[in-house]
């Protein structure tokens, strides 16, 4: 989970535990290449909505 601050465009955790297995197919349908990640799948979920809200 990340420590930044929350807005209202935020999903609550039981939502981003229920997207979480959708992220994952999605972001690895091949095997995964490059550096690991830096942030977690939650994190990326809410940078995502945040746009698509904004």
């Amino acid at each position: 989970m990340s420590t930044q601050p929350n807005y209202w465009s935020d999903p609550t955790p039981q939502q981003g535990a229920a997207i979480e297995p959708v992220l994952k197919r999605a972001l690895y349908k091949r095997k995964p290449i490059g550096a690991p990640r830096r942030h977690s799948l939650y994190d990326l979920y809410r940078a995502m909505l945040s746009v698509v809200v904004s």
